[in-house]
């Protein structure tokens, strides 16, 4: 995870190895709220497509919604609830 600092308005980048089906390159934009399952009803509303319902993902720590924003382009939007399992390992 690279960080700039900033505590006000963090700025995180995070590299991730490839698992479970996914591909190499961009997989998501992701977006931190409170609020992930209201938004998610809020974006699903707007027609936007899901591309799963939000849920707590053990390994991150977070609860997560991803969705297909403008050309295709995955967004996510996420909430830390608590420390993930990927945490443990070290680096």
């Amino acid at each position: 995870m690279l960080t700039d600092g900033d505590p006000d308005r963090p700025l995180q980048i995070q590299l991730d190895t490839v698992h479970e089906g996914m591909v190499p390159g961009l997989n998501h934009i992701a977006f931190f709220t409170e609020t992930v399952e209201e938004d998610a009803k809020e974006i699903s509303d707007m027609g936007f497509k899901q591309q799963h319902d939000a849920f707590y993902q053990s390994r991150s720590g977070r609860t997560i919604f991803t969705f297909n924003g403008p050309d295709d382009v995955g967004l996510q939007l996420a909430r830390k609830d608590k420390r993930g399992a990927y945490e443990d390992f070290p680096v």
